[in-house]
């Protein structure tokens, strides 16, 4: 009987010692409104309905919150501005767009192509996106809106949440723990083709461990050409996603805790029955 229990009890311990696997689904932030199971938030200009100080949008338990940065021109070495740039939000899976005072006002830039995108006229636009948890950066989908102007994708990442300081920060010179710039030419080898005017496109973006991802439009705008898009989405896993039991494993313990049971009523039963 001892060598009995002895096996059941043996038998638990190696099936809990089982190797865990983990589940990594892949999470789509939709911030043009249409991705399901997106749930967005954010702090809504008075007097808009789709002009955020803030927004966030949470996704299989991450959530990712948005900023939105401008420098103070479009001049090399220009430093974010102090006043307040806004993050405009564009349903229809169009996207997240921002209008920074470089823009003009508020309701002259909302919905005026290229001002309401992530431009680089008349001064640099950013959106920085900060995320609950660390994320593998998979790609992200730009939507452009203006037949003058082209998608040059400049972007930056941290492993941590890092933030920006107005007047000593800017794109050339970016908190410790920033790594890039990296830069994105649409029409470039084994990318997307430069084509303006209701353009969309996913560009490849392999980054692991991601806290902070800061995005914008070329920085230097070599080619000349203004460039201007929409933040439609960005698709990525969880770097260390929850090591779950495999599903049989359950039906393992199960079967050991009713053998380790039965054993016990034996047991029991016998003892019975010599009193």
């Amino acid at each position: 009987m001892k060598k009995l229990l002895f096996s059941a009890i043996s038998g638990l311990l190696a099936i809990l010692a089982t190797p865990l696997f983990a589940t990594n689904t892949p999470m789509v932030f939709d911030f043009g409104g249409t991705g399901s199971g997106n749930t967005y938030s954010g702090s809504l200009i008075s007097g808009y309905t789709n002009q955020y100080s803030s927004f966030s949008d949470t996704v299989g338990g991450v959530t990712a919150t948005i900023t939105a940065w401008s420098t103070v021109d479009n001049t090399a070495g220009s430093k974010f501005s102090s006043s307040a740039s806004v993050i405009g939000q564009y349903s229809g899976g169009n996207g997240l767009g921002v209008c920074s005072p470089a823009d003009g006002t508020i309701a002259a830039c909302n919905g005026t192509a290229p001002q309401h995108q992530i431009d680089n006229t008349g001064a640099f636009e950013f959106l920085l996106i900060q995320f609950s948890s660390a994320v593998d950066l998979n790609s992200v989908l730009l939507k452009n809106f203006s037949s003058t102007v082209d998608m040059d994708l400049t972007y930056w990442t941290s492993t941590s949440s890092t933030a920006l300081t107005t007047g000593t920060d800017g794109p050339g010179s970016l908190p410790a723990g920033f790594s890039g710039p990296t830069s994105i030419d649409c029409g470039g080898s084994g990318q997307p083709a430069c084509v303006a005017g209701g353009l969309t496109d996913t560009f490849t973006v392999n980054k692991t461990g991601v806290k902070s991802l800061l995005v914008g439009t070329s920085s230097t705008n070599a080619d000349g050409i203004a460039d201007a898009f929409k933040l439609s989405q960005v698709s990525a896993t969880l770097s260390n996603p929850t090591a779950t039991p495999e599903p049989a494993t359950f039906g393992m313990i199960g079967l050991a805790l009713l053998g380790l049971g039965g054993t016990q009523w034996r047991k029991r039963r016998n003892a019975q029955a010599k009193v």
